[in-house]
């Protein structure tokens, strides 16, 4: 049937630029491929399409992840988090599946993987060595 189409996720008003020069390090079976920096914008949406975001955003071309797959979100308490969209084919913390529409803590050091992509996303700091 006809399921009903999912309300657009919307940015929190509570979402600030982060104090730190937080960024992703993408790896693929351990070979670095690219930083990405997550600090200019209160919010990251990852995915295959994101025309129209106004925040920041990360364009994610394998097949598996969804047009709006997940977001990266930063408050003014130096919290980072990583809500996944509704995705089809899901994101994970850690290996981990995270719950649909639900703001998960993100911290240095996690990994994260979208859909069936075999890119690892390392939340580190510019400029501080990670392991």
């Amino acid at each position: 049937g006809m399921a009903a189409p999912h309300a657009e996720w919307v940015p929190p008003a509570w979402a600030c630029v982060p104090g730190s020069r937080l960024m992703f390090r993408v790896t693929r079976s351990g070979a670095p491929l690219d930083d990405i920096p997550l600090w200019n914008h209160g919010v990251y949406v990852f995915g295959r399409n994101t025309d129209g975001v106004t925040c920041g955003r990360v364009t994610l071309e394998h097949e598996s992840i969804s047009r709006r797959h997940a977001a990266v979100v930063h408050d003014m308490q130096k919290n980072t988090f990583i809500i996944d969209l509704g995705s089809r084919h899901g994101t994970r913390l850690d290996g981990k599946t995270l719950p649909p529409r639900r703001y998960v803590p993100l911290q240095e050091g996690h990994t994260v993987t979208f859909g069936a992509s075999t890119r690892l996303y390392k939340l580190a700091v510019e400029g501080r060595s990670g392991s």
